[in-house]
């Protein structure tokens, strides 16, 4: 058990130096959106990595396995998403034409359901890949954290922004 927990213990700190630093050293994103969108976007998939692994309390042969299966999914879920992004840009930017065809409209929209389809297919795969690897407890939990996480997360931006931005002058 202790050497389990010392297992535990090194994959955390592997992660918090891929993390640790790049926080450190990178200058600290301005109100306005700049910075580095991508080195934010990996420190938020590290911090999402780190959290679920905490919480799932995984042993060492489960880490391993659950590691990469987690960030095959996370990635094919990032290139689905863009995907979505990019083709509902098309629609909208095709949805100012002056008459635009309504037959291209449901082709365009067809190809965004059918994204939106791929991505609930990536779910179901990635939770049946990991129900091989988890307990039934360590399943029910990761679905939680999925479902929680990101709402909590965007809860405790919004409080953080609203505690630090200066008050509205009338």
């Amino acid at each position: 058990m202790k050497r389990l927990s010392l297992i535990k213990i090194g994959v955390l700190s592997a992660l918090l130096v891929m993390i640790i630093p790049s926080l450190l050293y990178s200058q600290p994103p301005e109100w306005s959106g700049h910075g580095n969108p991508e080195q934010r976007a990996r420190n938020l998939e590290n911090l999402r990595l780190l959290k679920m692994m905490e919480f799932l309390d995984l042993s060492e042969e489960q880490s391993s396995q659950f590691i990469s299966r987690f960030v095959a999914y996370r990635k094919e879920g990032r290139e689905i998403a863009e995907s979505i992004q990019k083709e509902v840009d098309k629609l909208a930017e095709f949805l100012k034409s002056e008459n635009p065809s309504e037959n291209e409209i449901r082709k365009m929209v067809a190809l965004i359901d059918d994204l939106r389809e791929k991505r609930h297919q990536s779910i179901n795969r990635f939770h049946k890949d990991i129900a091989g690897i988890l307990t039934a407890v360590q399943l029910g939990k990761a679905t939680v954290f999925e479902e929680r996480f990101e709402r909590e997360l965007i809860s405790s931006v919004r409080g953080f922004r609203m505690k630090h931005m200066p008050p509205l002058e009338p």
